[in-house]
């Protein structure tokens, strides 16, 4: 796997890909109990790349999208997407920061009701329907919750990095 995160040569044209650990969390288990889907995504990047938040935008949710047609799971069931990308790539590449530099976590909440969800992320469930069959509005009562560590957005670490 990690021959496709080095630059690939095609013809005269160096391509360079970053690599991007993908997790996505739904509101319902498949039918062998998981709630969670892994999977790794080889994102080309090239120098031309205006900021990391467009890349971002533009390049990887449509391959989630994809990826949950792939897995026979619905978008409207998505509630989270949590992400490990090897932002060097991108930056060597573009000589522009990466998301985490930008101040965002790289994860990605969806679902009705939340009171927490950054513009960012309601274009995301504007454009592809993320979450839009889920009832989250217990979340904003939930935020103290143990039990619930990892599902909510800390409060005192707000999103920074959002598209123009």
């Amino acid at each position: 796997m990690k021959s496709i995160f080095q630059p690939a040569v095609n013809g005269k044209t160096k391509r360079s890909y970053m690599g991007v650990n993908v997790i996505l969390t739904f509101d319902t288990p498949d039918s062998t109990g998981e709630s969670q889907e892994f999977f790794d995504l080889a994102i080309p990047v090239n120098c031309r790349e205006s900021d990391a938040v467009t890349f971002f935008d533009e390049k990887l949710f449509k391959r989630i999208v994809k990826k949950c047609e792939q897995l026979n799971r619905k978008p409207s069931d998505l509630i989270k997407i949590s992400t490990c990308g090897h932002w060097d790539v991108f930056e060597e590449k573009t000589k522009q920061p990466a998301l985490p530099e930008l101040g965002h976590s790289c994860k990605w909440f969806f679902g009705n009701g939340r009171t927490d969800l950054d513009a960012w992320e309601m274009s995301l469930i504007h454009r592809y329907g993320f979450g839009t069959d889920v009832d989250m509005s217990w979340v904003a009562d939930m935020h103290n919750h143990p039990a619930l560590n990892g599902c909510l957005r800390d409060a005192q670490q707000p999103q920074q990095a959002l598209p123009h």
